[in-house]
């Protein structure tokens, strides 16, 4: 059978990252160092290829407002020079503050807003697990009131949204171990079936 030259390159990185089950080993260490290397490496260079194509493409092209990410990102290269450090400031400012704009109003939509839609929209399909999520919500939300004081019939509910909001920590993080899982699986399915060829 003939050797698949990146098939057993993969299959001996798996095994070497494995390995830390056993000890830390150098082997264990070298796998690590060509994984995180590999993956900057490339993320650099689609980096590099991105801003070539798109913001120097496009400035070639006659877009003249392209010429600003161009500014800005040639400006934080001054932070190796530590009397211009300072000056990084600004279009770090710009890239934070423009970032956080996005992210956060991505998120509202996404999350809040959709999950206040999702919670007071009626499914007529299936209204039983419509009012079981809307009560859900409502109940786990009525958990983080701190302005009254957990007691009585008030405690009663706080009690339910307590064990509400446990029991989807732990669906979320059983759904996160079984996706860990899976991957696990597929790499043995990797080393099994793929490099070895055991059928």
């Amino acid at each position: 059978m003939a050797i698949d030259f990146p098939t057993t390159v993969a299959a001996l990185l798996t095994i070497a990252i494995f390995s830390v089950l056993y000890k830390n080993t150098w082997v264990f260490r070298l796998a690590t160092a060509l994984w995180v290397g590999s993956t900057v490496g490339y993320a650099t260079g689609e980096a590099v290829s991105s801003i070539i194509t798109s913001n120097f493409g496009r400035l070639f092209a006659g877009d003249i407002l392209q010429i600003v990410p161009i500014v800005l990102g040639a400006l934080l290269f001054l932070a190796f020079i530590k009397k211009y450090t300072f000056v990084t400031w600004y279009p770090s400012a710009i890239i934070v503050g423009a970032g956080t704009g996005v992210t956060i109003s991505g998120m509202v939509i996404a999350q809040i807003y959709s999950q206040l839609l999702g919670t007071i929209t009626v499914s007529q399909n299936d209204t039983i697990s419509t009012a079981i999520a809307a009560a859900w919500t409502i109940l786990i939300l009525i958990y983080f009131i701190e302005t009254i004081e957990h007691k009585s019939t008030f405690g009663i509910f706080t009690t339910v949204g307590r064990w509400m909001l446990l029991f989807t920590f732990g669906l979320g993080y059983g759904t996160y171990a079984i996706a860990r899982l899976t991957q696990v699986i597929g790499r043995f399915q990797f080393l099994i079936l793929t490099w070895l060829g055991v059928t």
